[in-house]
């Protein structure tokens, strides 16, 4: 059954986009302040380190109604004002692997759209409720919203 299941890699994805009236360079600019994070986001309640391909950043996710998780994702793709990625693993890779992406797409000069997407992927996932940090990437990407519109003059 352990074989079966590594093999098939078991997944569940979540994702959240939300049409932004701001730069891609302010949503950039947010979304790389790791240590920022505690003051508007509602999901990833803090977060340190350096925003750079290959790093390992400090986050601790705290999904509605669940525990605060402790996670020490790699940085797996940085395009500066287009996509960031990290991945984290529990223990073995293919037991609870964890990738979050983040692309921005411009619409116009001061509007940008944001697909946030979450995968879960591991023989643990069938097992796993991932409800609360759906709803938490919905407030994510709200809150990312409005932390962007408040920092561009005239927007919102």
């Amino acid at each position: 059954v352990l074989t079966s299941a590594a093999v098939d890699r078991p997944a569940k994805t979540i994702r959240s986009v939300v049409t932004v009236e701001a730069s891609r360079e302010t949503v950039w600019g947010i979304l790389t302040d790791f240590e920022g994070y505690e003051s508007w986001n509602p999901l990833i309640t803090a977060a340190e380190g350096d925003a750079r391909l290959g790093a390992e950043i400090q986050v601790d996710i705290h999904p509605p109604d669940s525990d605060t998780q402790h996670l020490s994702p790699e940085i797996t793709i940085l395009r500066p004002n287009r996509k960031l990625a990290w991945m984290s693993r529990d223990v073995l890779p293919g037991i609870s692997d964890r990738e979050y992406e983040v692309i921005i797409d411009v619409l116009g000069d001061e509007r940008v759209r944001v697909l946030m997407h979450k995968r879960f992927e591991g023989i643990l996932v069938p097992f796993t409720s991932i409800a609360e940090e759906d709803r938490g990437l919905d407030l994510m990407a709200a809150a990312l919203k409005e932390q962007a519109e408040q920092a561009t003059p005239g927007a919102g």
